[in-house]
């Protein structure tokens, strides 16, 4: 029986035979989530997979096929080089090699760390939050993956990657004479991440401050986004650097490379090289090297975010931009995204504010067009901000505006203090005038 990594040079012997160029990325991962209901283990499993994607360029066109059943080798590269009759042109060629980049994402604590571990971390910190906030039902979720990669190309590269990932999630209901009322913390990580002694206690007192509800004017206010609530509108940015956005005419950003479109105090750039960070790795999906990109310098827009194909189309390099797995083609995406911190204490922008709202969590933004930079977003939890001081929860409340405009003219300052939240590095970030509609009158 063939190894695995033997199949893999296999499916590119039998694609270089039908294709001019062949590319295989082999995938192996190993996901061990551990779950928590209603203030209890739910749950814990361990899940496998295996598989092997294909992508080809014949007579000029891409092709792909993807399989996790290792015997259809053949039926593999058959598919894949019958979807290339109907594939997009290549606009590209498959690397030699890749550079060698240093970065952490491999993690021994990753590696050893047992389920009891992830049990024991979730049932204390639940019982302490139950403890502070009786009528609380808790859920949870620990994970640790673990990823193996092998990338060949038919010119030459032949590269291997192992990487681990950790996150978890702790979050709590309370259903009250006011409704529903919901708090968390997520954490996610190449590198162990477990809940510590805080979050329990930061949980309850965002209970505790929400017990009170308050009403707000009808008018614009000053609205602080904290750092777990800002990439809601983030997003909007990396949508628009996509290259994808960008081959297709829809991003605002369109020829608008060189001009000043945010505040100057805006410095947001993508780092693959980030040591730890969720989407760090030392070459993309494709084998090119991982490179850190300022996409605007002092609010000034620098440029896209480019795989080959989007790159190629574009008459432009790849910036190492390409994600994928084993079941789809490679596609431009922003990895670890950090905004330069401000130089103001978050204590103080809360103290400096006399009317406003303190936002943690939103919902929706379905109906927003957010590559245009429109968002339209519920308040999941916060508080309105009177004299520098909580005053207490608002609900039915929803804030809207445009990402761009405000990032341009409404900034007031961002927090010297940064957190993760998953791939985005951010710090909190306030604004004036904020179009603020509320349900209650």
């Amino acid at each position: 029986m063939k190894t695995q990594s033997q199949i893999a040079e296999r499916v590119l012997t039998l694609a270089r035979k039908q294709a001019e160029g062949a590319e295989v990325l082999f995938q192996e991962s190993e996901e061990s989530p551990v779950s928590f209901r209603a203030n209890r283990l739910h749950s814990m499993e361990t899940k496998f997979t295996t598989g092997v994607g294909l992508r080809i360029v014949k007579d000029g066109r891409i092709g792909f096929s993807c399989t996790t059943d290792l015997s259809k080798i053949r039926e593999l590269v058959e598919n894949a080089v019958e979807s290339a009759k109907y594939g997009q042109k290549a606009a590209f060629a498959f690397p030699k090699k890749a550079e060698k980049v240093e970065v952490e994402i491999l993690s021994s604590k990753v590696k050893a760390v047992k389920p009891e571990t992830f049990i024991e971390a979730g049932e204390k910190t639940i019982a302490k939050l139950v403890k502070e906030v009786p009528e609380i039902q808790c859920e949870g979720r620990f994970v640790k993956s673990r990823i193996k990669i092998r990338l060949l190309n038919s010119n030459g590269f032949d590269k291997r990657l192992e990487r681990t990932q950790s996150a978890y999630e702790i979050a709590g209901l309370v259903i009250g004479k006011d409704g529903l009322l919901w708090v968390g913390e997520d954490r996610v990580s190449r590198d162990l991440v477990l809940p510590g002694p805080k979050t329990a206690p930061k949980l309850a007192e965002r209970v505790r401050l929400a017990r009170e509800i308050v009403s707000l004017p009808g008018k614009p206010l000053p609205v602080l986004f904290s750092a777990e609530a800002m990439p809601n509108l983030w997003y909007a940015l990396v949508m628009g650097v996509n290259g994808k956005s960008a081959q297709k005419g829809s991003s605002p950003l369109v020829g608008k490379t060189g001009e000043r479109l945010l505040d100057e105090r805006v410095t947001f750039t993508d780092d693959p090289t980030v040591d730890w960070g969720v989407a760090s790795s030392p070459w993309d999906d494709e084998g090119v090297a991982s490179q850190k990109t300022v996409l605007f310098d002092k609010g000034t827009f620098k440029g896209f975010l480019y795989d080959l194909q989007t790159a190629g189309l574009a008459g432009t390099k790849s910036t190492g931009s390409a994600r994928r797995s084993f079941s789809s083609l490679p596609f431009p995406s922003a990895s670890n995204l950090v905004i330069k911190p401000g130089k103001d204490r978050l204590a103080d922008l809360l103290k400096g504010m006399r009317e406003g709202v303190l936002i943690y969590s939103v919902i929706g933004g379905g109906q927003s067009n957010l590559l245009a930079g429109d968002f339209s977003l519920n308040i999941g939890l916060g508080y309105k901000i009177e004299k520098g001081k909580i005053a207490g929860r608002v609900k039915d409340v929803m804030v809207a505006g445009n990402v761009y405009a405000l990032l341009k003219n409404n900034l007031l300052a961002l927090s010297k203090e940064t957190e993760w939240a998953g791939n985005i590095k951010t710090p909190a970030v306030l604004f004036r005038d904020v179009s603020i509609a509320s349900g209650k009158k």
